[in-house]
């Protein structure tokens, strides 16, 4: 993720490319910067635009339009066939495979990767004279002007109601979950929760199980 005005970098490596990993890459950039923009641009990448209408306008990811709104953040799209409106993050790649790759001669664990990333970002990539603003990230970041975010996790808030069926299995949204047989016929809430990839079933009349 890039701010366009400062250029302030924030890099993390992950395993896989769900939306519960992509949501979660969000949460703790907004901590790094310690805000978040009016908008955010993005590819027209699956997690975030699931196709287009007739009219050629987006069709968002549900969920994730709920997490950007939950946050404060609108999104945007690239147009597509247009690679110079995500100029930005394509020189931002090229920066990392550059710079920050020929520094690592080893890592033990994707946790360990992710600190060198974070001391990288620190010591060297926001606090360099960027090529195209001639000053460094962290002295624009401080004009950037960011929104506070909104602080409660998404996942806290998230909730899709299900009906218990007989065998007190719930289905969400691929996995089957069990449950008292108590509840049976009854109403119940499901949300994510523990940092974007667990769920719970929570709320059987105020019960957390």
């Amino acid at each position: 993720m890039i701010l366009g005005y400062s250029r302030m970098l924030y890099v993390e490596f992950t395993e896989d490319e769900k939306l519960e990993t992509l949501m979660g890459c969000h949460w703790r950039a907004m901590q790094y910067f310690g805000g978040m923009t009016e908008t955010c641009l993005y590819d027209n990448m699956k997690t975030v635009v699931v196709g287009q209408d007739e009219q050629g306008e987006a069709i968002w990811n549900e969920r994730f339009a709920n997490f950007a709104a939950h946050h404060g953040f609108a999104i945007r799209r690239c147009q597509p066939h247009r690679p110079r409106t995500k100029g930005k993050i394509e020189n931002g790649v090229g920066y990392v495979r550059k710079n920050f790759w020929p520094r690592i001669r080893e890592f033990t664990s994707l946790y360990d990767l992710n600190l060198r990333a974070r001391v990288w970002m620190d010591t060297v990539a926001n606090v360099r004279i960027h090529g195209t603003t001639h000053e460094q990230p962290v002295v624009r970041w401080k004009d950037e002007h960011l929104k506070h975010f909104n602080v409660t996790p998404f996942e806290s808030v998230e909730r899709y109601s299900r009906k218990v069926p007989a065998d007190a299995l719930v289905s969400y949204p691929t996995n089957r979950y069990s449950v008292p047989y108590r509840y049976v016929g009854q109403e119940c809430d499901t949300r994510h929760a523990h940092r974007y990839w667990l769920t719970q079933l929570v709320d059987f009349h105020g019960l957390k199980i």
